[in-house]
Formats: structure tokens, C-alpha cells, sequence
């Protein structure tokens, strides 16, 4: 991995801010590496995920989103949460748009 976690942990941070995803500063994140040909054949390229809480104090616990970053770019590539999943493409300008499709919805 291109990345090591102290770092991913600071890209995603940069990243929740600049979408202006609201999560427990309390509580740390956690990361995972992706390795395609050990850990999982989904994917088809070194990818990082992040658990990241959210939720409190709108429910009685957080709840948790995570967010999978490129490990060779440090670009975010979508987020998943138990509501929707959200395409995150950088544009030429690097900022974030996000794309929302709702669980559920077609």
C-alpha cells in the first residue's frame, strides 16, 4: 500500500470536511486495507476503508458510514451509510461532488 493509516486517517478527515459530513470527533476512526488479490477480488485496485461514527446526538448511539479512498490517488471513490451510498468524484479543481442514491431507490 501506497498510504499508511495515520495518513488515510487524515485524507478522509479532509475529505468528511469538504463534504461537510457531520461525524463523532469524539470517537476515532478506524481504517482497513484493501488488497485486491488477498482481501477482496471487488475491488479492483489497493483501497483503503474508513469507519467513520456518526449519528449522536440525533439517536441514542452513532452509527457508522464508511468511506473507501483510492490508497494511489488519496481520492475518495464513494461512501456507504445505512441510508444511502454516495458517489464522491474530484473534479479538475479538487473539489468533491457527490452523487446520492438512497437505499431503496432505483
Amino acid at each position: 500500500m501506497k498510504h499508511k493509516k495515520d495518513e488515510i486517517i487524515e485524507i478522509a478527515k479532509l475529505i468528511l470536511k469538504q463534504i461537510d459530513f457531520k461525524y463523532d470527533l469524539n470517537e476515532e476512526l478506524s481504517t482497513k486495507e484493501v488488497d485486491p488479490d488477498t482481501n477482496n477480488r471487488s475491488f479492483e485496485k489497493d483501497t483503503w476503508m474508513v469507519w467513520i461514527p456518526y449519528g449522536k446526538p440525533l439517536f441514542p448511539k452513532n452509527r457508522t458510514a464508511i468511506l473507501f479512498i483510492d490508497d494511489e490517488t488519496g481520492n475518495p471513490l464513494f461512501m456507504h451509510h445505512s441510508q444511502a451510498k454516495i458517489i464522491l468524484t474530484v473534479n479538475e479543481d479538487g473539489t468533491i461532488e457527490e452523487t446520492v442514491k438512497r437505499i431503496g431507490e432505483k
